[in-house]
């Protein structure tokens, strides 16, 4: 086994026959893949997201959230940041998981390239219900963690595109990951029936992933969005907002799906689900892609979305005469 201290030395490596698998780093991908007849990708249960905290003026409106939802370009990330390596998405549940949706819409059934149009109009509408304009708009600050340069410039496009689209200066900050699981952690209110006592407290704003755990979309609906559950960290349902009545109904279909050994199970994810990218409980940017490179002489390896290799297939992995 070679430890190697980042991915483009492992995929030089690669390339000079002393590794036989490795991942391609996203810069080298277009490359990769027009050289290398053993470049092999596959979905990966893993979505990259953005929060918003519901109990943080003005994201307790849900016009002005759908707003800088619709001004993002996920396109834009996909490709010119990510390189091709991550697929654009506004799902929750991603491909590959039972009960994912292919026929889910972005909010307003926008494309993933947004709605640059339709993010002004309902910023406008959201503005004048708050009563704000862009001088008195609250300061708002977008908080990621450090140590990738690809986090570092997806946060400034987003922040550029709702500059130019919507006219708002964010600020970012960029934190070590334990810092915000701490921070992200402590934003979650700890008095759901007294949200008022937990408002404009903890993240504005964040960026965090989340991987499977288990093959049901209870673990990407129910566990992230229900009354009391430890990862709902937005405060979805629980909060002060106009909309929080309907917040409240999606999470007790989610419990209802929790509890149905039904035919119709599934549809009411889908359902639940759909209600909770229109909410924006997350913006979700794009699903992870595993990119490999595999030698040809190795045998029986097959990529999977769970990027692990099933203990009883090993016996069939070996290396060919070469």
């Amino acid at each position: 086994l070679i430890f190697y201290k980042d991915a483009e030395t492992a995929y030089k490596s690669f390339q000079s026959g002393q590794v036989d698998n490795v991942p391609v780093p996203a810069a080298d991908n277009a490359a990769a893949q027009a050289d290398f007849a053993e470049y092999q990708t596959a979905p990966q249960l893993s979505n990259e997201y953005v929060a918003m905290n519901y109990l943080y003026k003005p994201f307790d409106n849900i016009d002005i959230r759908q707003a800088f939802d619709l001004a993002i370009n996920r396109d834009t990330i996909a490709q010119n940041i990510e390189k091709g390596q991550v697929t654009p998405s506004c799902h929750i549940v991603p491909k590959g998981m039972p009960g994912y949706d292919a026929n889910l819409q972005c909010p307003g059934g926008a494309p993933t390239k947004g709605d640059p149009t339709k993010a002004k109009q309902l910023f406008t509408a959201g503005m004048a219900q708050e009563g704000l304009t862009l001088a008195t708009f609250p300061s708002i600050t977008y908080t990621y963690p450090s140590g990738s340069a690809a986090r570092a410039d997806i946060a400034t496009t987003m922040i550029q595109e709702w500059q130019s689209v919507l006219g708002v200066s964010v600020k970012s900050q960029a934190v070590d990951f334990s810092t915000l699981i701490a921070n992200t952690t402590a934003t979650t209110c700890q008095t759901p029936t007294n949200p008022s006592a937990c408002l404009n407290k903890g993240l504005q704003m964040w960026s965090l992933g989340w991987i499977a755990d288990y093959p049901d979309p209870q673990d990407w609906t129910t566990l992230q969005f229900d009354n009391g559950a430890a990862n709902n960290n937005s405060n979805y349902g629980q909060n002060l907002s106009s909309d929080a009545a309907t917040q409240v109904q999606t999470q007790k279909q989610l419990e209802a799906a929790d509890n149905n050994l039904g035919s119709n199970r599934m549809a009411q994810y889908n359902k639940a689900e759909q209600q909770l990218v229109n909410d924006v409980a997350w913006m979700t940017l794009y699903q992870s892609t595993s990119v490999n490179l595999v030698r040809k002489d190795v045998q029986g390896v097959v990529l999977n979305a769970q990027g692990v290799t099933p203990p009883d297939d090993w016996a069939n992995i070996y290396i060919s005469v070469h």
